[in-house]
């Protein structure tokens, strides 16, 4: 074997294992769910109906763009909440 072989088989070797790579991800099923949805899911913070929702809804992105948004809105609400007078 001179160099020119071995240097063909480690190019396809490479070509290969690069298709693979790129390849396997596409067979496998993706779930791309934002990390505070999966967070809040863990920590038992979202309610059983809007786990259901978030399954019957068609658009995913429309639907966390407005779950994220009440999540902000409490968050807002809950910083300016007025503390209660001192007796």
């Amino acid at each position: 074997m001179d160099i020119f072989q071995i240097a063909r088989i480690i190019l396809i070797l490479v070509f290969f294992i690069l298709g693979l790579w790129y390849l396997i991800p596409s067979f496998l099923p993706k779930k791309l769910l934002p990390y505070k949805w999966e967070e809040a899911k863990r920590n038992k913070m979202i309610s059983k109906k809007l786990l259901k929702m978030e399954r019957e809804f068609d658009d995913k992105v429309r639907f966390f763009t407005f779950w994220f948004q009440i999540e902000r809105i409490k968050k807002q609400k809950s910083m300016w909440k007025r503390p209660e007078k001192m007796p």
